[in-house]
């Protein structure tokens, strides 16, 4: 069964630190987590104090990083609310469970069932049922590279819909290939 702890390392790579890119139309970020999301998060205040003081993006990360409590906060928000909500411990093939866990933070948990559903050749309609939770479960090695394929096809239509996006292509094929 997938691990949520290898997946969490992984998204964690990719999720970073603090951002707050004018282009990006998720807002000011940390770990992947936006603040119009999700505002009551702890570390919010505490990155409010930091921008006060005119610390560096570099300095927010490391003060962060140092802070088990907001570390552990960040593991267990997405353990609860993305890992959980589709069942990815009962996902036998790790790869699969990781990328549904990418793909739910990056684009929203109803895009990666979305991608998942037509990567494992079933009725795509974004609903995570009965049957997407089974084919989910048993899902292959040619099912993540299909899911891989979908998921870049996704991420370039957002940069057709809203050419501002090209800035973030290059770093969301990387993070599809990741897997």
């Amino acid at each position: 069964m997938a691990s949520f702890e290898k997946a969490f390392n992984i998204l964690e790579k990719w999720e970073g630190g603090y951002s707050n890119h004018f282009l990006d139309t998720g807002g000011e970020t940390y770990k992947g987590i936006t603040r119009k999301n999700y505002p009551n998060m702890s570390f919010w205040s505490i990155i409010d104090e930091l921008k006060k003081e005119r610390r560096s993006k570099n300095d927010i990360d490391i003060i962060l990083l140092d802070n088990v409590d907001i570390q552990n906060e960040i593991k267990n928000f997405y353990k609860k609310y993305y890992w959980d909500i589709i069942n990815c411990d009962e996902i036998e093939n790790e790869d699969f469970a990781t990328n549904l866990l990418l793909l739910s933070v990056n684009a929203g948990i109803k895009r990666a069932i979305k991608v998942g559903q037509e990567a494992c050749k079933i009725v795509v309609d974004g609903i995570y049922g009965i049957k997407t939770r089974e084919a989910f479960r048993v899902a292959d090695y040619i099912s993540v590279e299909l899911f891989n394929l979908i998921e870049i096809k996704f991420y370039n239509s957002l940069v057709e819909k809203r050419p501002a996006n090209r800035v973030f292509l290059n770093g969301w094929i990387n993070r599809s290939n990741a897997i």
